[in-house]
Order: structure tokens, then C-alpha cells, then sequence
């Protein structure tokens, strides 16, 4: 589906929505029902833009005519006044920084126009709009896929299929110059969830590629690849080995290196818990096929 899709709603009909459509989940960012012939609108906590009047003090020039006739601004004029003036609010999230992003449309427009060249992944849909204001985004509903964490009770071989998937997907992301930043988990919280979904044949779907999970760039960026690709090394410790790491102090780190030792995954690998920059994607691909290798 490469048609670009738009919603516009009314403040009355969103209402509307809330109470007739079945809420199949929430995060950070919003609420997600169902809509209609396989589609979910995700609705942001906070819309945008819209308008508001704010009082704000802006100069007050002062002309005057000088001796050759020409009016000009007074030199010394320094006078204030205030003013009723109405300033554009746009929605916005934190980040995992702490630092404050602004939603954009921009994410959703390029999801669409990148979506011929990404094959094994639906990106966002399209744009919904509240009462003319960007308020969300159209996605795919994944019917049948359940989050990829639960393959841990799964046999090996299965596990080591989907990670597979999961690398190359994410590689054609990456190639793309899109860049899914925050799906590995590192939670044991039983209300956190990754970004990625799996069914029971094994297909592989990344999610909540728009807003603060997933940064578009035009050109290549080796910054995101390598945050990107760390996700995906974090995420496979969780599943293959049940470690997480959600700390960052020393003795965190410390921990889950000799635990990784002990479960006799190779220095080769644990060195990147403290060198996750040097992440790339034919270490990764290393990684999966060595796993046979590392449980003998």
C-alpha cells in the first residue's frame, strides 16, 4: 500500500472515536484504536499545531521625517508595548535524553514516500488530523503478531530465525536512512513492550516507526546506524541469554559481562557492551550465526 493516506476529524468526531472504536493499546506518545479494513489510528496525547493569543512585548518603532524628507526610524527609539499575538504550539515529547522534540508531519510524509523502497516492513500510513491539526498517524494492524519477547520460551533454531529477520529488517531500515533507535526493551517491567512483533510463522514486523522511536535523515547516518544496530545487540542478549542491561554503572556493567562469560558467550562479543559504537552489521550477523557455536 504506497497511496499516501489522510484522516481529518473533528474535535466531535474524535470524541466519537473514543467511544465507539475498541483502545487496543497505549505508550508514551498516545492511544491506538482500531479503525476500519485493517487500520489503527494512533491518536498523540498532545495535537498540534494549533493557535493560541499570548501576550508578548515587541518593539514599538518610532518614525520621524529628517531634514531631506525621507522618514526613517527615531535612533534612539527603545520603546516596548505589548501586544496580543497568536503563536503556533506544536506537540512534543521527551526523549530518552531528556531533551524536548517536536512531533512532525515530515516523519509521516517520508515514511510514505519511502515505503516503494522498504520491503519487509509497513511503515506509518499517513497523517491524521484533529480539527485541521496534525494529531496522529495511520499504521497497519498486525493481526495475529504478539510482541517478540515471548519467543524466549521458543526453540532455539526458532529464536535464532526471527533474530535473524529482525537484523535484515532492520538493515533495510538503516539502508534506507531510517533509523528505529528505541526497540530493544531494556525493561523487565511486564507494562513495557518492544517496538518489534512477531507471528507464528516467524514474520517479522517493526512498529512505532514515526515519532520518538525512529529518526528519518536524508543522508546516511552513522551515528543512528550504530544506536540502531546497539538496540538490536541488547535485544538479542535479552533473548538468547536473558540478560539485560538496564543500568550504566560499572557495577551493571560488570555484572552482566561475567554472567555473559559464564554462559560462554566469547570476550569477542562482551567487549561491545562497553564498545557499542563499534556495533556494524556483519558483527551482528557474526553474532547470530556464531550462537550454535557459543551453547555447544
Amino acid at each position: 500500500m504506497n497511496k499516501k493516506l489522510e484522516v481529518f476529524l473533528s474535535q466531535e468526531e474524535l470524541e466519537q472515536l473514543v467511544k465507539t472504536k475498541k483502545k487496543i493499546g497505549q505508550g508514551k506518545e498516545g492511544k491506538i484504536y482500531r479503525a476500519e479494513k485493517g487500520l489503527l489510528y494512533k491518536i498523540y496525547y498532545k495535537l498540534s499545531p494549533h493557535e493560541r493569543e499570548k501576550l508578548v512585548r515587541v518593539p514599538l518603532k518610532i518614525y520621524e521625517i529628517d531634514e531631506d524628507g525621507v522618514k526613517r526610524v527615531k535612533e534612539d527609539a527603545n520603546i516596548k508595548m505589548n501586544i496580543e499575538k497568536k503563536v503556533t504550539l506544536n506537540p512534543f515529547y521527551i526523549d530518552r535524553d531528556g531533551v524536548k522534540k517536536v512531533y512532525s508531519v515530515d516523519y509521516v510524509n517520508e515514511a510514505v514516500k519511502r515505503q516503494p523502497m522498504v520491503k519487509n516492513t509497513t511503515l506509518p500510513l499517513g497523517a491524521i488530523y484533529i480539527d485541521n491539526r496534525f494529531g496522529g498517524v495511520i499504521l497497519k494492524e498486525h493481526k495475529g503478531h504478539f510482541d517478540i519477547h515471548n519467543i524466549a520460551i521458543l526453540p532455539l533454531k526458532s529464536r535464532l530465525n526471527i533474530l535473524k529477520k529482525v537484523l535484515e529488517n532492520l538493515k533495510e531500515l538503516c539502508d534506507n536512512n531510517i533509523y528505529p533507535i528505541d526497540f530493544g526493551n531494556r525493561s523487565k517491567n511486564i507494562y513495557d513492550h518492544s517496538n518489534i512483533l512477531v507471528n507464528i510463522k516467524g514474520n517479522v514486523e517493526f512498529i512505532d516507526l514515526e515519532g520518538r522511536s525512529t529518526i528519518y535523515t536524508r543522508e546516511p547516518n552513522d551515528n543512528l546506524k550504530v544506536k540502531a544496530y546497539a538496540e538490536f545487540y541488547f535485544l538479542f542478549l535479552d533473548i538468547m541469554f536473558d540478560e539485560i542491561l538496564d543500568g550504566e554503572y560499572e557495577e551493571d556493567i560488570d555484572y552482566v559481562e561475567h554472567s555473559l562469560e559464564r554462559k560462554n558467550l566469547s570476550k569477542e562479543y562482551i567487549k561491545y557492551i562497553r564498545k557499542y559504537d563499534y556495533l556494524e552489521y556483519d558483527v551482528l550477523k557474526n553474532l547470530v550465526s556464531d550462537f550454535v557455536k557459543i551453547k555447544r
